[in-house]
């Protein structure tokens, strides 16, 4: 059963270019059932919900799937919602603890329209402070319960004292609590959104990234890839077939962003799916920017560079890749280029096989 939302689509929607969050009527959104199911429980369950977290490599879907249980809360819960959009702050605002937390009341009060803590002190924006004003400015003084969505959360881990201090606080707001206070905890629903190929080191008992619920968007299937051609339509999809959404998943392993880029440029017709299947000056002209973006990640990092060359050369040559170490397959498995297979990992896709095997051979 999908996530319904009232603002259904309509067939005239032009596509739009990959990359960019989807609006929660999308005719464009692909539902993962499984995903948007557990999410839409967790919204309702004053226990579990209070802390979840939607993680996954960069363009995964996480910001359209955010869009989508924004507008689940919305128009099926009557909760309130404030989203927060950690890209979209000013750098000076994120090299303070006590800025960002001024921040963090302001949007609170502008987006539900409270004039409560009017009285508040920018320059005392320390946690306490932040956390009574929570509890007793904005949450107590709402019928519904309320749901924070911090999109792109990894934005702040560039400032590691910072960011440890404030997500210090969103850890100890989902943290049981007992007595009076627990009726007006209970209507906080916190949802951490970040990308898995940026890290950072949190004390383990501040740290809310192991804590609540985990939930991964996954690759696409056939079925789903079936379908995202029957949205596009046109004479240029209407002969897809299973064999080409099966061709098409082989080459990008499922993964979502790859799935769009083609599509939308078949769409175009800047190019045809037999030509980027076969062509590797097509691969590039639809792939480039983003294969250039990976491999600019992974020479970054020489450890992490040299762990992956082992498993696409390894892996190329029908061997089993389960020698490297577990902190450097994590954080591969975060960039999104290694899937897990059993206890090893794999290149994700033919596309990364290919373009990795030519340009890390002299690497």
């Amino acid at each position: 059963m999908p996530l319904n939302v009232s603002n259904k689509y309509v067939p005239s929607e032009v596509p739009p270019v990959p990359g960019r969050g989807l609006q929660a009527g999308s005719r464009f959104y692909i539902e993962r059932q499984n995903m948007e199911l557990r999410s839409q429980q967790l919204l309702r369950n004053a226990q579990a919900g209070r802390l979840f977290r939607i993680f996954a490599p960069r363009r995964s879907g996480k910001t359209s799937l955010c869009n989508r249980l924004t507008a689940y809360a919305q128009e099926q819960l009557s909760y309130q919602t404030v989203s927060l959009d950690f890209y979209q702050i000013d750098d000076s605002i994120l090299q303070s603890a006590e800025r960002l937390l001024g921040w963090f009341r302001e949007t609170l009060s502008h987006e539900l329209k409270l004039t409560s803590a009017a009285d508040w002190d920018r320059k005392t924006a320390r946690g306490p402070d932040c956390t009574s004003y929570l509890k007793s400015g904005v949450i107590a003084q709402l019928e519904t319960p309320l749901v924070v969505i911090m999109d792109d959360a990894d934005r702040l881990f560039a400032y590691p004292d910072v960011a440890v201090e404030f997500f210090s606080l969103v850890r100890a707001w989902s943290e049981p609590r007992t007595g009076e206070a627990e009726e007006v905890w209970q209507k906080l629903r916190q949802v951490i959104v970040y990308s898995t190929d940026v890290y950072i080191d949190f004390p383990i008992n501040q740290s809310p990234f192991n804590r609540g619920k985990a939930i991964k968007p996954a690759a696409f299937d056939a079925n789903q890839v079936h379908t995202l051609a029957q949205r596009y339509g046109g004479n240029r999809f209407a002969n897809w077939d299973e064999a080409a959404s099966d061709r098409l998943i082989q080459l990008s392993g499922g993964i979502p962003y790859l799935i769009q880029l083609a599509f939308y440029h078949i769409y175009t017709g800047e190019v045809s799916l037999e030509a980027l299947l076969t062509q590797p000056e097509v691969m590039m002209e639809v792939y480039g920017e983003h294969l250039k973006w990976m491999l600019s990640n992974l020479t970054s990092h020489s450890a992490l560079l040299s762990a992956f060359k082992e498993i696409v050369y390894q892996g190329s040559a029908g061997a089993k890749v389960s020698g490297v170490a577990p902190l450097l397959a994590m954080k591969l498995l975060g960039l999104g280029v290694v899937r897990q297979k059993g206890w090893s990992v794999e290149v994700s896709c033919e596309l990364y096989r290919q373009y990795f095997g030519q340009v890390l051979a002299g690497a």
